[in-house]
């Protein structure tokens, strides 16, 4: 009888510590989840790289990508909301700008441009809290976020200083301008919490923009490595 009072009474003081973990480690990160979860502004810059174009029928099938160092850079406005349970959302718009030489040859045939490009897109984000997921002893290893995404939007692609040289004859100008259209991207990156209102991050992203330039690139896929920066407010 003894004994089984002993075993009954050291269950119920493992039940109780158990639920008094729970209960503290719930209130820590709900609490967390509160201070961090908000609307934020950001700022970014890195590299862009057009890794494959759509041509017209006039180049040929001419393969035209990226020469030389391209550069994208922008703002975000967005929205954070953070759980208790390790999982964050974000939603965000996002404003950009790049540009890059691009050119191509084909036999004798030459093309080349400079290409630019800025708009507008809608992301959705999805990020592993680490803090949250490993408690309180995760040190700096909880300011470290994962996260990957996808967006919407459109593209204003603009082309200058455009020239071709068809096989056997003069190089020669072509026509300059512009075309609005459709635009997606995913992205990946790692966000580091050094503050609770102030973060680093690292992205990569794949842009896909349609109708973009003049008549002879209609649309462009282009890869970008940012640095950036984000504030809580």
């Amino acid at each position: 009888m003894k004994k089984t009072l002993k075993m009954l009474s050291m269950l119920l003081v493992l039940a109780q510590s158990a639920s008094a973990a729970e209960v503290y480690f719930d209130t820590v990160n709900t609490a967390r989840a509160s201070r961090l979860q908000g609307a934020y502004f950001g700022t970014f810059a890195g590299g862009a790289n057009v890794t494959g174009t759509s041509t017209s029928s006039r180049l040929g099938g001419m393969a035209v990508e990226g020469s030389g160092n391209g550069w994208i850079g922008g703002v975000e406005f967005g929205y954070k909301w953070v759980t208790p349970a390790g999982i964050n959302l974000a939603a965000e718009l996002e404003f950009y700008y790049l540009d890059q030489e691009i050119s191509g040859s084909k036999g004798s045939s030459k093309y080349r441009s400079s290409l630019r490009s800025f708009g507008a897109m809608a992301n959705g984000i999805v990020q592993i809290d680490l803090g949250s997921l490993m408690g309180e002893d995760a040190g700096w290893v909880g300011r470290i976020k994962p996260y990957a995404g996808a967006g919407v939007g459109f593209g204003y692609g603009d082309q200058n200083d455009t020239t071709f040289k068809p096989s056997g004859k003069r190089e020669r100008n072509l026509s300059e301008g512009g075309e609005t259209g459709f635009a997606y991207q995913l992205l990946a990156g790692v966000e580091v919490e050094v503050t609770d209102s102030f973060s680093v991050y690292g992205e990569y992203r794949y842009m896909d923009l349609y109708d973009f330039g003049n008549s002879d690139i209609t649309g462009a896929d282009i890869s970008t490595w940012v640095l950036g920066l984000r504030f809580q407010y």
